[in-house]
């Protein structure tokens, strides 16, 4: 049966004196892939924001494996397994790919990072055959597994993934959804914030749509990809 272990309650969140999330409330639970789809300045990366400690909530709670987190440290989250990927990859572009595997590896012990990087290039054979070449010359595809693998090098309980197909060909979106799906029947649950809706609905277990930072729907990956308005509105249905 699944349990949650991540949870944010009733947030109201911002910058300055104005809010983007307005009593925002949703949940992941163990061996979920979890979607948050809205449109531009809906909230959704501030959520993930409030969710990985960037960003600080005025009101509500955020619960991870039923502990109040709300005021942990970004270090202090991480070390938890509350690991995120943030948009625009952000990978080190001066240091190498396997440079980049090992900066990923500084809250876990030193010892297991041979084996971490042995695992990330089974996982990304293109990697393996990168490992020396510097993070900025890798096209956009390839950065964005190097920033996927560099998350799971944290050995993350929750890998927060935003906008990971944004730029990229068709041919690499489809691989980074598979991928995401092998993450996840490996036991690692994840939440996704994705421009491209269709392609993320069709691997969520669970979805939430986000209008100017109020939830407005909820339901299963199949559910909202079904519903007209979600198709006129995010999937460019008639």
């Amino acid at each position: 049966m699944a349990t949650e272990i991540l949870s944010m309650e009733s947030i109201r969140a911002g910058y300055g004196p104005n809010d983007v999330l307005h009593g925002t409330s949703l949940r992941v639970d163990s061996g979920e892939i979890v979607a948050l789809l809205g449109g531009n300045g809906a909230g959704k990366t501030t959520t993930l924001g409030i969710l990985a400690g960037t960003v600080a909530p005025r009101t509500g709670t955020v619960r991870w494996m039923g502990k109040d987190i709300s005021r942990h440290s970004i270090a202090d989250r991480l070390r938890q397994g509350l690991v995120l990927c943030p948009e625009g990859r952000r990978i080190f572009p001066r240091l190498s790919v396997e440079e980049n595997l090992v900066a990923g590896t500084w809250i876990r012990d030193p010892k297991a990072t041979p084996r971490k990087i042995r695992e990330a290039y089974d996982r990304f054979p293109i990697l393996g055959q990168r490992r020396g070449q510097l993070g900025g010359t890798l096209s956009g595809g390839e950065q964005q597994l190097l920033a996927i693998a560099r998350a799971l090098m944290s050995e993350p309980k929750l890998l927060m993934l935003d906008e990971p197909s944004l730029g990229l060909a068709p041919l690499v979106v489809e691989r980074i959804f598979s991928i995401l799906v092998e993450i996840n029947a490996c036991g690692t649950p994840v939440l996704l914030v994705e421009q491209n809706a269709n392609q993320a609905l069709k691997i969520a277990h669970r979805a939430y749509v986000l209008s100017t930072g109020t939830l407005v729907r909820e339901g299963t990956g199949q559910e909202l990809l079904a519903s007209d308005e979600i198709r006129r509105a995010y999937l460019g249905g008639d």
